[in-house]
């Protein structure tokens, strides 16, 4: 994650983030995960309203 932080008035100004899944799940669908975090996360929503807010889901495959 990466964030863009302003001096005067100190605060938050943008959010980039990279979240890793880490999963063999055939089904996992990651954009509707990524959408879902989007509408009905708590976190998300709370420092998006303070900031921007952007980033990817990752699916890695571990055998």
């Amino acid at each position: 994650m990466n964030a863009a932080r302003l001096e005067k008035p100190p605060r938050m100004d943008e959010v980039h983030y990279k979240l890793k899944i880490y999963s063999t799940d055939s089904h996992l669908n990651i954009d509707l995960l990524k959408k879902n975090i989007e509408k009905f996360g708590t976190i998300f929503n709370t420092v998006q309203s303070s900031c921007t807010i952007a980033g990817t889901i990752e699916k890695i495959i571990e055998i």
